[in-house]
């Protein structure tokens, strides 16, 4: 027997149906979980009345196709396949602090580059993605994301941030060729 497979959509009638609630930390929350969106759209229609959106466990391969949403701090979108983050996702989500990627298919770190103009991203998770094997994963992130205080569910410590200014300043702005070289983190 074939799994006939199908994508729902990201309609108004799925948005007003969906569980919308104030989470633990008083924040409003839309949870739109293991629905099997493939395209974020439509967004628009929560008139950003939402702190955190929850995509986990979709099917969306690039996170993009935001309207403004001036209120967001949190999303939520692991377990999604996503592959691409959005050019101009910041100029959709200028506040967010909160992104959870974990289990995805980000494997390039022009991907993660693209996160860069997000200057109050405290938070950040990759866990589980290809991106994570590169050599000097870590210290990268703390390079291109200096606002970041937890990266993959941990702490971003004082001498993590002293080994990636020594490192990226030792490459002179050619983090790439950084990244292709395994070297420990001092203690």
């Amino acid at each position: 027997e074939r799994r006939k497979l199908f994508m729902v959509r990201l309609t108004q009638e799925l948005i007003a149906h969906s569980h919308q609630y104030t989470n633990t930390l008083g924040d409003r929350q839309l949870d739109l979980r293991g629905n099997k969106i493939a395209l974020i759209e439509n967004l628009g229609v929560t008139l950003d009345q939402f702190d955190t959106i929850d995509f986990t466990g979709n099917d969306i391969r690039h996170l993009d196709n935001f309207p403004p949403l001036l209120r967001l701090k949190v999303l939520l979108a692991s377990n999604c396949r996503i592959e691409k983050i959005g050019n101009h996702l910041q100029e959709s989500l200028p506040n967010l602090e909160s992104l959870i990627l974990s289990r995805n298919a980000i494997a390039d770190i022009g991907e993660i580059e693209k996160l860069v103009p997000f200057k109050q991203l405290r938070r950040l998770s990759l866990l589980d993605n290809p991106v994570r094997e590169f050599a000097n994963y870590r210290l990268l992130m703390i390079h291109l994301l200096p606002s970041l205080h937890i990266l993959d569910f941990q702490r971003v410590r004082k001498f993590e941030r002293l080994a990636s200014q020594r490192l990226f300043a030792e490459a002179n702005g050619h983090w790439r060729n950084v990244v292709s070289v395994s070297q420990d983190i001092p203690k």
